[in-house]
């Protein structure tokens, strides 16, 4: 693996059941079901980016606290997909936003289903 990325690589933890992702790199966003407007916006950002192949894998798993997430492993020899991962992190390092259209669309929907579940109240 080359040691010169920004990425993290993925490291087991000691409670985890879940498939082996050893040699796997991380992609700085991911998302879970309780993520604020900001995370899942940076995550579609991302996954258009940087998208599914067989080096690059959008991972769902369950989560006791947050019901599931989802994360990008990059394998580290996709230079290409390495390279748009650290784009990524040096972005958000600089503003936290990837794109302000699709958050300032996502809050939009977020705002109009609040509100169809505020009808549905009553």
């Amino acid at each position: 693996m080359d040691n010169t990325t920004k990425l993290k690589a993925w490291k087991r933890q000691s409670n985890y059941m879940g498939k082996d992702w050893t040699g796997w790199l991380v992609a700085p966003c991911g998302r879970h079901r309780d993520s604020d407007s900001v995370e899942r916006a940076n995550w579609e950002s991302q996954i258009e980016r940087i998208p599914e192949s067989e080096t690059v894998q959008i991972v769902r798993e369950r989560h006791w606290a947050v019901g599931w997430v989802e994360w990008l492993a990059i394998r580290p020899e996709d230079r290409a997909a390495v390279e748009a991962a650290e784009r990524i992190a040096e972005e958000i390092e600089g503003y936290p936003v990837l794109d302000d259209d699709r958050l300032a669309r996502i809050e939009v929907e977020d705002e109009t289903d609040d509100d169809e579940d505020e009808d549905d109240d009553e």
